[in-house]
């Protein structure tokens, strides 16, 4: 009996502590928890609903009610980042800690909207009614309170959820102060208020005497016309602008009254411009008891697009200014007299013609512009800082006109491409390019002579491409990368030229067929003449180059008669090189390189390769000319003189 009570007391004992031991109550290790709880508001102190808060130490997330308000009621102790995510709002934060069996209250945390939730302006201001136009980021419904000198409020009803609103305030006092406030609430219960807005009503009465013209007035191209813009500063209220309009040497006259240019206008567009034509403008302020001031400035402006009748720019007129293309269509002329500048915007405001960006001349007429010697022609560019591409050029396509254009005595600088024929000839004599991309530009012309064209700084002087049996005479380039290029023309013809201080190459050749290229002068930099045509005629040339001629073709062209030096890096380079290997070009002398000739030799006739003996000066405008007792004087295969001056 004794045995049995022991070891039910022993079971007993021993139950009791595995019972403890094993922590089946709370009172031996207790959870440690607490809680929080608060409200996310905006930087007006306004509730955001419907925002998620989560802790960076919890996988739980609360969202805000309709006051904006939310909780946790069981987070571990320790410190906690919790963060707030909500549409429209950057992402908030804040940090505490948490005390085990704390509830922690009024845990408030800010976020802040995004920028320009609602933007505003006021569009139309009268004596008793304002108009309010307003954007939303986002659809919603807008509550428009105002007060005149920050007295009562007065409040709209709210709007339907939209994200444009356009508020009309009536019933107003003329000559009032008023402020307005905004306040959108979106779908979802969201609250923005936009920032405080200020205006002045008109007022009933005026100033004695006539109101201050318009200041700063501009005329420039829009897509559909000249835009007319303009500032008032004068302190009396108007109700509305006068424009005055002439074309060419006529007087200004009414062309639109404050009927249909109100007071709160800066600008309008004359959509009745005829383009290519010269159009002046000026402005007139009219107050409320219809004063009118007097006329601004006059501006003027010639109108891009297509010509619809014949136009002359004269000499009085001078400069021209464009900002938009000038189209001048089949059957239709442009005349400019003797004297005129016109100037080309650096962008085509046009937005129109071959090239969208850039202001261009477009010749599918004629354009005749006929300068002299003493009163040129000028198309330049109008910046101040100018570049080789701030306009397009002047562009002579293809069309069944039968009378070609006529450019002579014409300065052409600034230009991505100066002159460019396409498919089309024309009289061009004493053209002069300067500063562009190219000069002057034939694309597939055929039967075209070009006579006493001369390019400066440009990076090709003289472009042909695609022509048939033309010609350029009497050409002079200076300082350009390249003076000439010829690519896939047939019989293409060049004589009488000088070209001088090129950075790159005199001339490049790779055309088709039946080159000839005769009595030139190239100084370079670098190469003189680069042939890279299966045939051609190259001969009595004066090339003074660190590289004289390369030939880079299988088969070898003509080239003889010249005189090829290098003067200015003696000592180095070669004076012909074949890349083909193995041709002969005798006839001429070769000086001052490190090897005459590489890859060809000149077998078949005498060879010298003495000093030329030039006549010489300074290096800015050396005379090639020979001295009487040079030996190149009868060293032709003819018996007579070598280099530029020989020859025919």
């Amino acid at each position: 009996m004794h045995k049995k009570v022991f070891k039910i007391l022993f079971i007993l004992t021993h139950t009791w502590v595995l019972l403890n031991l094993l922590g089946c109550t709370e009172k031996v290790l207790p959870l440690k928890k607490g809680a929080v709880s608060g409200r996310v508001y905006d930087e007006n102190n306004l509730s955001v609903s419907g925002a998620f808060i989560t802790s960076h130490r919890s996988m739980l997330k609360a969202e805000t009610d309709s006051n904006g308000r939310f909780s946790f009621t069981s987070l571990d102790v320790g410190s906690h980042n919790f963060t707030v995510e909500r549409d429209g709002y950057y992402l908030g934060s804040a940090t505490t800690t948490i005390v085990s069996g704390e509830s922690i209250e009024n845990f408030d945390i800010k976020v802040e909207a995004y920028e320009k939730m609602i933007e505003h302006n006021v569009s139309l201001r009268e004596m008793t009614r304002a108009v309010i136009d307003v954007k939303c980021f986002e659809p919603m419904s807008l509550v428009v309170a105002y007060s005149e000198n920050f007295g009562q409020r007065i409040q709209e009803e709210p709007t339907e959820f939209a994200f444009s609103h356009r508020i009309e305030l009536k019933n107003l006092y003329s000559g009032s102060d008023y402020a307005y406030f905004i306040t959108g609430t979106t779908k979802d219960g969201r609250s923005f208020i936009a920032s405080d807005g200020l205006f002045r009503t008109i007022a009933s009465g005026d100033i004695s005497g006539a109101p201050e013209a318009p200041a700063v007035v501009n005329a420039q191209q829009g897509q559909e016309g000249p835009l007319i813009s303009w500032s008032y500063v004068g302190a009396e209220p108007l109700s509305g602008f006068r424009l005055y309009r002439a074309t060419d040497d006529s007087a200004l006259v009414l062309y639109k009254d404050e009927s249909e240019i109100f007071g709160n206008e800066s600008f309008v567009t004359d959509l009745n411009a005829t383009p290519g034509k010269n159009y002046r403008y000026a402005v007139a302020s009219v107050d409320l008891d219809g004063n009118s001031s007097v006329l601004s400035e006059p501006v003027k402006i010639v109108p891009g697009g297509i010509l619809t009748e014949n136009v002359t720019w004269r000499a009085a007129q001078s400069p021209i200014h464009i900002d938009g293309d000038i189209i001048i269509p089949e059957r239709l002329s442009l005349v400019i007299e003797p004297g005129v500048t016109v100037t080309f915007n650096n962008k085509d405001n046009k937005k129109g013609g071959y090239n969208n960006l850039l202001c261009e001349l477009l010749v599918e007429g004629c354009l005749f512009a006929e300068g002299t010697v003493d009163l040129p022609i000028r198309f330049v560019s109008a910046a101040s800082l100018p570049t080789r591409k701030d306009w397009a050029g002047i562009r002579i396509v293809n069309s069944e006109n039968t009378i070609d254009s006529v450019l002579k005595n014409v300065v052409v600088s600034g230009a991505e491409f100066g002159i460019e024929l396409y498919e089309m000839a024309a009289t061009l004599e004493n053209v002069s390019v300067r500063y562009c991309d190219v000069g002057l530009k034939l694309n597939k012309s055929e039967s075209v002579t070009v006579s006493g064209l001369y390019a400066e700084e440009c990076n090709f002087g003289f472009y042909a491409v695609n022509t048939k049996s033309s010609a350029l005479y009497n050409y002079e380039a200076l300082k350009c990368s390249t003076a000439i290029k010829l690519a896939s023309n047939r019989d293409f013809t060049i004589n009488r030229f000088d070209v001088r201080k090129v950075y790159n190459r005199g001339i490049e050749v790779v055309d088709i067929e039946n080159t000839l290229i005769t009595n030139g002068i190239i100084q370079s930099d670098e190469t003189g003449l680069e042939i890279g045509s299966p045939s051609g005629v190259y001969r009595n040339l004066t090339i003074d180059a660190l590289n004289g001629i390369v030939v880079n073709g299988v088969n070898a062209p003509v080239i003889k008669n010249n005189i090829v030096v290098n003067l200015n890096k003696s000592g180095r380079g070669y004076g012909i090189e074949d890349k083909s290997l193995g041709h002969s070009y005798p006839y001429n002398n070769i000086y001052g390189f490190a090897q005459a000739s590489f890859n060809c030799d000149q077998s078949g006739a005498p060879i010298q390769n003495v000093n030329p003996l030039f006549v010489g000066g300074s290096s800015n405008n050396f005379d090639y000319h020979l001295k009487p007792e040079s030996l190149l004087l009868y060293s032709a295969d003819d018996g007579s003189e070598l280099g530029v001056y020989g020859g025919n």
